[in-house]
């Protein structure tokens, strides 16, 4: 009950935000990332043609990473 009522809005992250958003999540599951390529190939493998990030894809990206 309710659900319906309450709207959420997800807005896109822009490449700063989305790098912000892996490096929190690596922190949190104690990764190091000592190596700013990887941070950049990571934003590669979830940017779309049009330079938006596709966060269905960083979801799913940070998903396995932390689970590896």
């Amino acid at each position: 009950p309710g659900v319906i009522e309450e709207q959420m809005r997800v807005k896109p992250l822009d490449r700063f935000s989305a790098a912000e958003v892996i490096r929190r999540n690596l922190h949190f599951a104690k990764i190091d990332l000592d190596n700013e390529q990887v941070m950049d190939r990571i934003l590669q493998n979830v940017t779309e043609g049009d330079g938006k990030i596709n966060l269905t894809f960083l979801q799913l990206y940070m998903h396995k990473l932390l689970i590896a």
